[in-house]
């Protein structure tokens, strides 16, 4: 495992959420830190705003991704960052059958419930591996070290 998931997993666990962790650790992984990370992944976590919709972590992975391969003007290329968000997303969705928090977790993370089970045993469980998973996986895919 690479210290981008070591360190997804410390954030994750000090509090931040799945986007948030996993975009800092990588983000810090690839030299891109600003002011605006993790600020800017918090409205993902809990699949986007506890909506039951796509994992949080792909989202701060997808955002990472974009840190280092996306466009700054309109006319420059995006297909390597296309590339590589799809590999992952087929990754993901090849070892955990699914990229979206509800079928991930089987939570709603809108009800006081699904927020104390989540606590209690999935977060160690299922998000903690995943974020993991991702945050690695990020690094093999750009060619990172770390």
């Amino acid at each position: 495992m690479s210290e981008a998931a070591d360190l997804a997993e410390k954030y994750f666990d000090g509090g931040f959420n799945c986007a948030e962790a996993t975009l800092g650790a990588l983000a810090i992984h690839f030299g891109k830190t600003a002011p605006n990370i993790p600020s800017i992944a918090t409205a993902f976590g809990g699949g986007m705003a506890r909506t039951r919709n796509i994992c949080g972590a792909v989202s701060g992975a997808l955002m990472a991704l974009g840190l280092l391969y996306g466009r700054s003007h309109s006319h420059d290329d995006r297909d390597r960052c296309y590339a590589l968000a799809s590999e992952l997303i087929r990754d993901v969705q090849s070892r955990s059958g699914s990229i979206n928090c509800y079928e991930l977790t089987g939570l709603d993370f809108s009800q006081p419930d699904g927020q104390q089970v989540y606590k209690e045993k999935v977060h160690g469980e299922v998000c903690v591996p995943l974020v993991r998973y991702i945050a690695d996986r990020v690094m093999e895919l750009t060619g990172r070290k770390g």
